[in-house]
């Protein structure tokens, strides 16, 4: 014959699945709470340090707004979170984007704010060159090499913007024709007195670029 359940043994089934029932009710919440107040999700998720949750509630955001800012958000969080995939998709949005160079302008403003002219900070108020590099490094990560160096041999061959040089040719070994591109693109910065240009060349000499 079964031997009753004791008392215990009912207290501890009815508290697992009081448990259950609860952290279900929970998830059902927030994930409708979500779908709801992304933006407030998104939020919540940048200062909990949950980067790549924050990419997909922004990327609700700018899919209702089509706002370029919640684009640069969405993208910001994925380049943090290394979302590589997700880099790629947003980053070719963004570079095609009308407003662009205008977020950039903005982003960069607030950087040379924190910068305060020291070399070791320009990172900050480099936003173009910040993107560009994630987005070369999520190529590489994603085996996409060929399309790494078209999209490098294009950023060399233009006209540099003397205060926003492109690190990107440091992150890895290219083609005889992107070297070229690049020696001549380094020449550009040589005279020209600016902190970003400074710190460009200081890594250059790391590299072997006199």
């Amino acid at each position: 014959m079964k031997r009753p359940p004791t008392m215990t043994q009912v207290i501890l089934k009815t508290s697992a699945i009081t448990l259950f029932i609860a952290f279900v009710a929970s998830a059902y919440g927030l994930t409708l709470f979500g779908l709801a107040f992304p933006r407030v999700m998104g939020d919540l998720s940048v200062r909990l340090g949950a980067h790549n949750a924050a990419g997909m509630y922004y990327e609700r955001v700018y899919k209702r707004t089509g706002d370029p800012k919640d684009l640069y958000l969405t993208l910001d969080q994925y380049i943090i979170a290394e979302n590589h995939r997700k880099v790629i998709v947003f980053a070719d949005k963004f570079f095609n984007h009308e407003e662009y160079e205008r977020i950039i302008a903005e982003v960069n403003e607030s950087g040379l704010g924190i910068a305060q002219n020291d070399i070791e900070c320009v990172e900050w108020a480099n936003e173009r060159n910040r993107i560009k590099c994630r987005y070369t490094i999520a190529l590489l990560q994603t085996n996409q090499k060929p399309l790494a160096e078209e999209k490098l041999l294009a950023w060399y061959t233009k006209e540099p913007d003397i205060t926003q040089p492109n690190h990107a040719y440091f992150l890895s070994s290219w083609n005889e024709e992107i070297n070229q591109a690049f020696e001549v693109y380094i020449k550009h910065f040589e005279d020209v007195d600016n902190i970003f240009a400074k710190d460009f060349l200081k890594v250059a000499r790391l590299y072997g670029f006199e």
